[in-house]
């Protein structure tokens, strides 16, 4: 006979993340998480990328099935192609944040999570 209680451990880990909506790729989306920056390296280059490290895992759902679709990750790559945001994210370094942009899958060696945003606004929590 299984107990209750042993069903109840063996689901625990799983319990939220059926009914948490992925974020949609290309489409704009609301993430939040303490922003980091990490440099990495490898034998071509030296790069330095903001991460966002979740406390909850996120999802990815999009219709190029090679990088669109992610599962579950802690850590989202985000960036700014706009001067003004960019100082944003500087100065919300080691803080918790909110960003909203558009997701995609990681796509390259320039991409340092599964799941990368092109950041429109920050907002420090």
């Amino acid at each position: 006979m299984i107990r209750p209680a042993l069903v109840l451990l063996t689901l625990l880990p799983f319990a939220g993340t059926a009914s948490a909506e992925c974020l949609k790729a290309q489409e704009q989306g609301n993430v939040e998480g303490r922003l980091t920056r990490i440099t990495f390296t490898n034998p071509w280059v030296k790069e330095a990328a903001w991460i966002l490290e979740l406390e909850t895992p996120a999802c990815l759902t999009g219709p190029d099935k090679d990088y669109d679709n992610v599962e579950s990750t802690r850590r989202i790559h985000v960036y700014a192609t706009d001067a003004a945001v960019e100082r944003q994210l500087n100065k919300a370094l080691g803080k918790t944040v909110q960003v909203t942009g558009s997701p995609f899958g990681e796509e390259n060696a320039h991409h340092h999570a599964p799941i990368v945003i092109g950041v429109d606004t920050v907002t420090i929590r």
